[in-house]
């Protein structure tokens, strides 16, 4: 009934058979909603879009973005869904794919949360380097495995080890006031290394006592020789060495070409 139209025969017997007739009517698509439907589904309509809200700390912000857009533009590209981020630290997610939504989430999450010591990843090699390689364990963010922490064995380059673009499973060994993240390709017991090196010294031998107390009178003795035939001093002349004779009279002291 269209209660904004006013017309006078319309009587409230007709009004009670209408509004009657409206409810069994009602009630009869219900039950056979109910007997196709019994409940209310769990997922929408696989073509219907999905969005997730995520909350972050603003100041995470450009991490999430990452250089130029850099990370962000990864997320989207790799999971295929759209992320927006507000300046109040929302980020938007949507996507037709549930599983979209959910890769990107999970992508934001480890790249704004804090890293535990223990955590295990897989990350891509990066970098290589003399004392080590970087390994990207999450879109944007980087850690160090250092060439001690790759092999339970002694390693002397970190390319016999790892090639760049492989994939590595890592733990988390530390993080520095810096926010820097150590690696460790190691899980478990740590056994000492032995580095290969050439054949050991043989053991230093130890000289008795009295030849020690002989050699340090020998070289008091030459040190005392060394100290007496030292040019300085005050004597007047000095023997030329070469000749065997005196030095020359220039040679002399002024008062002492005096008296002579």
């Amino acid at each position: 009934i269209q209660l904004d139209v006013k017309i006078d025969g319309l009587s409230d017997e007709i009004v009670s058979e209408t509004l009657a007739r409206a409810k069994k009517a009602r009630l009869e698509v219900l039950e056979k909603m109910l007997s196709i439907i019994p409940q209310a589904r769990e997922d929408v309509s696989k073509y219907a879009p999905k969005i997730k809200t995520v909350k972050i700390d603003p100041e995470k912000i450009g991490e999430v973005i990452g250089s130029g857009g850099k990370t962000i533009r990864n997320i989207s590209a790799t999971t295929g869904a759209t992320v927006d981020v507000a300046e109040d630290g929302t980020v938007s997610i949507s996507s037709i794919s549930e599983e979209a939504v959910e890769k990107a989430a999970n992508w934001v999450d480890l790249i704004t949360r804090e890293l535990h010591k223990g955590e295990v990843f897989e990350g891509i090699v990066k970098r290589i380097v003399s004392f080590g390689a970087f390994v990207e364990i999450v879109p944007g963010k980087e850690g160090l495995v250092h060439v001690s922490e790759m092999s339970t064995e002694y390693v002397r380059d970190p390319h016999d080890v790892l090639k760049i673009g492989q994939t590595v499973k890592v733990n988390v060994k530390e993080m520095d006031e810096h926010g820097r993240i150590n690696l460790s390709m190691l899980f478990g017991e740590r056994p000492e290394r032995t580095r290969e090196e050439g054949p050991a010294r043989p053991p230093r031998e130890e000289r008795p006592r009295d030849d020690r107390r002989e050699f340090q009178r020998r070289d008091d003795r030459a040190g005392s020789r060394r100290e007496s035939g030292s040019r300085g001093g005050s004597r007047p002349f000095r023997r030329d060495s070469r000749r065997g004779g005196r030095a020359p009279f220039d040679s002399l002291r002024p008062d002492t070409r005096e008296r002579r």
